[in-house]
């Protein structure tokens, strides 16, 4: 992989779920990734970063809190979400905008390493112990997310793991033929964001996930088929799909259409900022004529949040969310919409537009005015920074 500087973004509220995020992701040789930004939630007091890593780790180190940001910022951006994953697009700006950063990765506290990222030589050595399979897939977690963004491959088979006939055949890394085309994609399939899966415990909605919870209190643990995540797989453009922001990468030339709309606090809605973000970036990237890609890296996702907490959260969001999609699905956005941040600034403007008749839902409707405020507050922080508008 040529070198890029790759920053995670990790928003956490719990101290001790963060401490084991660091103690298993730092190995040996530190982080895998250049740039680790912890957003921390809350006006609680600041976690002490001493003692969970090594010395030379905490130069790649941001912290960034309430007052932090509200010492920056002469107060908390109205844009901002409180007490909500969502506060991490903090970091996502931090990322592109003071640090330079390349890829950023969006990480929750509860995604740890997983011995299913492993590379697949690696589960067919004889005598490899579970450790090293975590290890090995810890290491390649940022690689996986690179390949996808940087060499998904121009042709892809109709019918996952099987070769059908026409699939041109190449010469893949080891130097065996293989079918496959190992010619990457730069510049001529844009792959600017890629999706990784979860093992352990899948995303899924509380009505769901309820499914799922035994009556002893205990999930069942979830396997995805390794169809699943073996290879990225491109997301068609003409249709729209869930995109979860706890194991996310995209390029910096999206960064303006990462935006995770406020919730939580001083919201009637939590638990869709990732999947309205997601909504609106896939509006503009068919616009702008960029794919996106879902599959590797895989991560354990040990949830913390409990099911029927999370149904109270998500109640009012559920009926939104069956009509959020359609009204930016009906926004216009036109030829000179040829940026990202162009094609925000025109989400905002639209969403500014009189569409109370077009909103049945009262609380999404009162939302959606707010919305274009604070789209428009977050990409004045691009434009300020000199980004192309």
């Amino acid at each position: 992989m040529e070198d890029r500087k790759v920053a995670v973004v990790v928003a956490s509220n719990r101290e001790e779920q963060f401490s084991e995020f660091v103690d298993r992701w730092h190995g040996k040789d530190g982080f895998p990734w250049d740039l680790t930004i912890l957003v921390q939630d809350g006006g609680g007091r600041r976690f002490p970063l001493s003692g969970m890593f090594s010395e030379a780790s905490k130069a790649n180190w941001v912290h960034h809190d309430w007052d932090s940001i509200a010492t920056m910022c002469g107060k908390l951006p109205d844009w901002l979400a409180r007490r909500d994953s969502g506060i991490k697009t903090w970091g996502f700006l931090d990322a592109v905008i003071r640090h330079d950063a390349n890829v950023v990765i969006a990480l929750d506290d509860d995604c740890l390493p997983c011995a299913l990222a492993a590379d697949p030589s690696w589960h067919r050595k004889k005598g490899v112990e579970h450790s090293d399979l975590v290890e090995a897939g810890r290491t390649g977690f940022v690689e996986q997310h690179l390949r996808a963004i940087f060499h998904i491959d121009r042709w892809t088979t109709s019918i996952p793991d099987f070769i059908p006939r026409g699939m041109p055949y190449g010469t893949n890394d080891h130097g065996h033929r293989d079918p496959r085309v190992i010619d990457n994609s730069l510049g001529a399939l844009p792959v600017p964001l890629n999706m990784g899966v979860w093992a352990t415990i899948p995303d899924r909605d509380a009505v769901h996930e309820l499914t799922n919870w035994t009556p002893e209190g205990y999930y069942r643990v979830w396997k995805p088929q390794r169809a699943v995540y073996r290879y990225s797989r491109v997301m068609s453009p003409r249709q729209y799909w869930p995109m979860c922001g706890m194991n996310l990468a995209f390029h910096r030339d999206i960064a303006p259409l990462m935006y995770f709309p406020r919730m939580g606090e001083d919201s009637p809605f939590r638990r869709f900022d990732d999947i309205w973000c997601g909504v609106i970036a896939q509006k503009c990237m068919a616009h702008l004529n960029l794919v996106c890609a879902v599959g590797r890296p895989i991560v354990n996702h040990m949830k913390a949040s409990l099911p029927m907490d999370n149904l109270v959260r998500e109640s009012p969001g559920i009926k939104a969310n069956e009509e959020f999609w359609k009204i930016i699905d009906s926004i216009v956005l036109m030829p000179i919409d040829n940026t990202p941040l162009r094609c925000m600034f025109r989400i905002a403007c639209q969403l500014c537009d009189d569409m109370s008749g077009e909103i049945r839902d009262d609380q999404l409707r009162q939302y959606a005015h707010k919305l274009s405020d604070w789209v428009c507050g977050w990409c004045k922080q691009f434009s300020a920074a000199g980004w192309k508008v």
